[in-house]
Order: structure tokens, then sequence, then C-alpha cells
């Protein structure tokens, strides 16, 4: 905040004045608090001259002025006559502009410095303008940190004629980081697996390998392998399956006496089950959360117990807040109908099948080969079942069956609403055979395509990079070498020079082997400990830094990306994709920002009426 000097003065000097406005705007911007701005208003957009009340970052500013002027009087002349003409919207505009184009300088100057970097999607943001997809970079800093920042927000734009959605977002993408300056050519990897089912992940990398093929897609560690898998899929059923579970889940463990009613209905309606609650999503153990589909498939009569419960008694005595509790009372009924049960089935048992493969991909620090070994058996696995489909689907059936009857259920049909259906009832088709096509075969067909687009070949080759891990260089003496050398030779063309990275290797197993004390576990510890004690490896230093970039290492090592603080009064409405991407920067990097340099820098484009004289 502003520095109070002489605040005994009558009369504020200009400088002051312009001090408290930049200070107030960067405070409420550093805090997601709503300002004026450039948000369009729902029916009325009216100018500053048409609204007698003071926006907050205006009130806050005028507040400020007064105190610092030992001027209390709310009525006072002096926010009129020092504040309102100048921070204007357009002037708040101006600021916030100001500093996306200072922290999105410095972010591109450090990826430069960097070099190599991968390129991240997170949660997409929907408002009037459509689909806003938040884009982070992921690299290694010059003090060895590895970091994912935000570089902003890309508007999924407008398809062409022949274009899909996917590659008119990959074309986005590429224009973007072609606009800040950057280098797609010094891209070595892409993960949109956050990015929701919105983004066509399949599409865009297509897009974006066309032209750029050493970017390439892989599974970051610290994404969930069965929620992503089934969150990416297009079938209503499913994306509509997996939101009631997810809800469910975390309504049964967050609220306080559903959970303990729960424990009841599970004790008086499955008296013999050995389970006790649900299992909320966890963001770190990866089993659990693979199990929780099972989980509330083995509880499904006691949870419908539960909400007929809480539907029958008072609302408000288990959910406090009305929108969770209208949303609960949409979930209880969707449960109620037996095409979510088959598909709840159907999803359960096929994920199923990627619990050995998650459960390695958990291991703190993993075999390179084994996961490819995994990888293999679950493509086998999904082969197999798809061949021997029918029996299996059978099996599901029955077991939907089984748990409709058990709260009065009858099997049929997904129910068609509307007049012109998208698709039709074939009324010599048994249920069974209908949810065969509809939901079973689809979602193998999307599980197949998930693994191979997360681990193609080159992904797993880029895993080539772990043998360089100390502990793989002593625990396996044999193997390590080949598989440090088939990373390094697919990036050779990124090496200072790579005609002499067998000898490097070579000095970089005799080191580890006569290495005295512990050797560094994690990604970060050793980038830390090449700069400073294997000063001469630097092909494999260049390497490692390579494949670092990639998110597929241990999320301990990892500096965690930070998601900026969007207020969801911001999201109802629409507006400029600068707006965003300076409220979005500030929430997150705002404190990086001296107001002093942002005077200067604002003073280089623009003139306020009062800095004339400062």
């Amino acid at each position: 905040m502003a520095n109070w000097e002489n605040v005994n003065e009558t009369t504020l000097t200009d400088a002051k004045r312009i001090r408290i406005m930049f200070d107030s705007v960067l405070f409420c911007a550093r805090q997601g608090i709503v300002m004026k701005g450039q948000i369009k208003k729902p029916m009325y957009q009216y100018s500053d001259d048409e609204c007698d009340n003071d926006d907050q970052v205006t009130a806050l500013s005028s507040f400020l002025l007064r105190a610092a002027n030992n001027d209390f009087n709310p009525t006072s002349e002096l926010k009129r006559l020092s504040n309102a003409t100048a921070l204007t919207k357009q002037t708040q505009d101006r600021i916030l502009e100001t500093c996306r184009e200072m922290l999105t300088s410095k972010i591109v100057a450090e990826v430069k410095e960097a070099q190599f970097f991968t390129l991240i999607a997170e949660k997409t943001l929907k408002d009037d303008d459509g689909v806003r997809i938040p884009l982070f970079v992921r690299f290694v800093d010059k003090n060895l940190k590895i970091r994912e920042e935000l570089l902003q927000y890309v508007s999924r734009g407008t398809r062409g004629p022949d274009e899909s959605w996917g590659e008119t977002i990959g074309k986005n993408i590429v224009r973007v980081i072609t606009e800040l300056g950057l280098s797609m050519e010094f891209c070595r990897g892409l993960n949109f697996d956050s990015g929701d089912n919105v983004l066509k992940v399949s599409e865009v990398v297509r897009k974006i390998q066309a032209d750029y093929p050493k970017a390439i897609y892989v599974h970051a560690r610290s994404d969930l392998l069965n929620v992503r898998i089934a969150s990416t899929c297009e079938i209503m059923f499913v994306f509509h399956t997996l939101y009631k579970i997810e809800f469910t889940a975390k309504l049964f463990t967050e609220e306080k006496e559903i959970k303990e009613l729960l424990e009841t209905m599970i004790k008086e309606v499955m008296p013999d089950s050995e389970r006790s609650r649900l299992i909320e999503l966890s963001q770190t153990n990866w089993g659990e959360t693979a199990q929780r589909f099972g989980n509330l498939v083995e509880l499904f009569p006691a949870v419908i117990a539960t909400y007929d419960e809480v539907c029958e008694g008072s609302w408000r005595k288990y959910i406090r807040d009305d929108d969770k509790r209208f949303t609960a009372s949409g979930v209880s009924l969707g449960m109620l109908e037996f095409q979510f049960i088959i598909c709840m089935v159907i999803v359960t048992n096929c994920l199923e099948l990627t619990l050995d493969l998650t459960d390695e991909l958990q291991k703190a620090c993993y075999n390179s080969s084994t996961i490819c070994e995994k990888v293999a058996e679950l493509l086998t696995r999904l082969d197999e079942l798809k061949s021997n489909i029918e029996e299996r689907h059978s099996a599901w059936y029955e077991k939907a069956v089984d748990l409709a009857t058990k709260i009065d259920i009858k099997p049929e049909k997904e129910k068609i609403y509307g007049s012109k259906p998208k698709t039709t009832h074939d009324p010599n088709e048994s249920i069974s055979e209908h949810y065969l096509k509809l939901i079973t075969l689809p979602f193998l067909d999307h599980m197949k395509a998930q693994i191979e687009l997360r681990f193609s070949q080159a992904s797993l080759d880029a895993l080539d990079g772990l043998a360089m891990m100390p502990n793989n260089v002593v625990s396996n003496p044999k193997s390590w070498k080949t598989a440090a050398s088939r990373f390094m030779e697919r990036y050779k063309h990124d090496q200072p020079d790579d005609i002499y990275y067998d000898a490097e290797l070579g000095l970089w197993e005799a080191s580890w082997e006569m290495y005295k004390g512990t050797p560094p576990n994690t990604a970060l510890e050793l980038l830390s400990t090449m700069a400073t004690k294997f000063k001469y490896t630097t092909q494999v230093q260049t390497a490692f830094k390579i494949f670092t970039t990639l998110p597929v290492i241990p999320t301990e090592s990892e500096t965690p990306r930070v998601m900026p603080f969007i207020h969801e009064e911001l999201c109802l409405y629409s507006m400029s994709d600068n707006y965003l991407n300076a409220l979005a920067l500030l929430s997150i990097r705002g404190k990086e920002l001296e107001t002093e340099d942002v005077i200067e820098c604002f003073k280089k484009k623009y003139t306020l009426p009062m800095m004339a004289d400062a």
C-alpha cells in the first residue's frame, strides 16, 4: 500500500494521489476484488458519468485519499476533485493492462532463458464469450527450480468451415505462444488432461504435432489417471454419471450430518457391509481414487436410503448452502434412473482394468520399462475384454438389475426427452443389448484411445529419462545406460555437442558408484547437485533439464502450479482477454510488482490528467 509520509500535510501532492490510485487498483486485483473494468453488464452498460455509486477500487482510493489528508468526512468533495475524474474505467483498464504486460514479459523472459518448456492446460473457464483455457508453461528456471506458471487464458476462437473445435483450439494455442515471443520449436511436451473434455484433446494434439512433432503428449503424474479417462469421455451418460458420483462422494464426506446418517443407513440397510463410508476424491492417493467408483457401487442402496431420508426430512438440517441443496436434489433424482445405475456399473468395471498401471504410476520413483510393460498389458486386456464383451456385459447388466431391484427401480432403456430425440429405440433390441451399444462398446473404444494418447511410443520413450536418476543408475547397472542412451539419442539435436554423450554417461555411472553420502532421490535435488558437483556433464544436464520439463516426475519435487483467483461474479459476464489475463496474473504474481515500477511503465504509454505535474 501507499507510503504514508507527511500525512499531516493539508494538501496531497499529485504524486501521492497517483500512488494511492495505483495502490488501490493493485490491491483490488491481487485480492480478486471485483472492479468496474470491462465487465459487460447483463442489460445496460452505463458510463462513469451515469453511475452515482463508486466501484470498489474507486471507493478504496477515495477513502485512502481522505485518510492521507486527515479528512474522514464521507461527504467530502475531495474524492470528486482528486479522484473520480482520473480513476475512470479506462484508467483502471490501462493500469491493469500495464501490469499484465509487465508480468507476461517477465515470465516470457524466464522461459526464453530456460529454452525448453512444456504447455499445460488447466480447468477451463466458461462465460458469455465462450470457453477460455488457462495455459500454463512448465520450465526449469535459472535457479534450477521446476516451475509451472500461468501464461494467459486462450480463447477457443471461431471455428473455420473445415475445422473441428480441437483443431481451432490447437491453432489458437500456437498463435498465442508465437505472439508472446516464444518459439514452439522449443516446446517438448503437451498436457491437456486438466482442460476437461471441452478441449477435444486428441484433435488439439494432432493439430500442434503436425508442425511441431517434438512436442509430445504426456500423462502428468499429478493428474488422476482413472478420472481423466472418464472425464474426457464424450458419451453424455458417462459424463453425467461421473458428475453425480463426484458430487455425491464430496457431499457425503464434507457434510458431517449426512456422513453420520450414511453410517447409520449402512448398518440398517447393509449390515454385512465391510465399508462404513464413501471415499472422497483424493489428489494424492490415486489407488483410493480408482477404487472410489467401486466403493459407491457397493454402498449404493445405503446411499439412496440416505438421500431419501434427507429429502423427506429438512434439507436445511443437513445442507445449509442453498446452491448445494438444489444440486443435491437434482443429483438424488438422477441416481434413481436405471441408465445411471447401468452406466455406473459399466464404468466401474472398465476402470478397474487400469489399477495396475495406476499403482505403478503412483510410486515415488518408478522404472520406465515397468511402465511400458504395464501399458502393453492394459492394452492387451482391453482387446481381450472387447473380444468377449457380450458375456462380460451380460454379467454387468445383471449386477445393475440387482442394484436397481434393491431400490425398486425397473430396468428400462434411457429416457428420451424433447420432440426430436437424437437417438431412437429399436423395439427388437433387448435392454442389455441397448446399453451394450450405447455405453459399453463406445467407452471401451474411448479407454483404448485415451491410453494410446497418454502413453504413445514417444511418451514412453520420454520416460527413459528416469534412468538418469542416481537410484536407477545404482540399482539397474545393466539396463539404465541403454534407456538413458535412447533418451539422449531422441534429443541429440538439443545437445550442445551430442558426440560425447556416451562418454558422459560413463562418467555419470562412475560418479554415482563412488558417491559418498545419500544420493538425490528427487529431480529437484538432482538438478541442484548436478550444477555444483557435476559441471563436466553438460550433455547429461541438458538432457535431464528437458526431461524435467515434462510433468512425469514425482510431484514432491515440483513447485505446484497456482490457479488464478477469479471471483464468481466475474465469471457471469464476458470480459476482454487482456482484462481477464491481467486479473489472473495479478492474483498469482501481483506481489512481484512494485507500484513505482508500474507507474513508470504506465507513463511510457499513457498519461493521466494529474500526471502532468507529477
